[in-house]
């Protein structure tokens, strides 16, 4: 599904760069999602820079949405020039929200994504989907749901990223950042 994203961005990003007659290639942001990191994106961002673009992969908290569109709105501060938003799962809201209000930023791409409306969380968006398995494995930092979880390593793979290639699995596996579960609950704030 990365991939995918990667030939989309690809494909389209040339064409948006002609009909603006602007030399100025927009840099590409990549936002990971829940108990990613930012690894996830490697094979997206070598196949990105290869093609000239320049990309940044920012670390998420995974403590509040605020503060992971706080991280993301600072990177993007720290830019000069046009920028596209990609976001997988859980980065789909953090770039939604990171985006709004700003004229930096020509697109946002959602891989997998969730695309919230102001007041959205994950849970009412995830309402009537099948709940992934890997939600009945969760190993709390603290006390159960007041505090961050990881997916248990035992079962990271098997319901997390299934279809990936097993060095990957192993590095995505080891890199987790635990999620404040809160975020599931939190509405989105104004979207762009």
């Amino acid at each position: 599904m990365i991939v995918i994203a990667a030939v989309l961005i690809v494909s389209v990003l040339p064409a948006t760069a002609r009909a603006n007659h602007s030399e100025t290639r927009p840099t590409i942001v990549l936002v990971h999602g829940a108990w990613a990191s930012p690894p996830g994106w490697d094979m997206v961002v070598a196949g990105l820079q290869k093609d000239g673009f320049t990309t940044m992969t920012p670390t998420l908290g995974l403590l509040s949405i605020a503060g992971d569109v706080a991280i993301v709105r600072a990177v993007l501060d720290g830019i000069s020039g046009p920028k596209i938003l990609v976001g997988h799962s859980y980065g789909g809201i953090v770039i939604s929200n990171a985006a709004y209000g700003r004229s930096d930023v020509l697109g946002l791409v959602f891989t997998a994504a969730f695309v919230p409306d102001q007041g959205d969380s994950i849970f009412s968006l995830g309402a009537g989907f099948h709940t992934s398995e890997a939600f009945n494995h969760l190993i709390w930092t603290g006390t159960p749901f007041a505090s961050p979880a990881f997916i248990d390593s035992a079962f990271f793979a098997q319901f997390f990223c299934q279809d990936l290639n097993p060095n990957l699995e192993a590095t995505l596996n080891a890199e987790q950042i635990p999620l404040n579960f809160s975020i599931a609950l939190t509405p989105s704030g104004p979207v762009a």
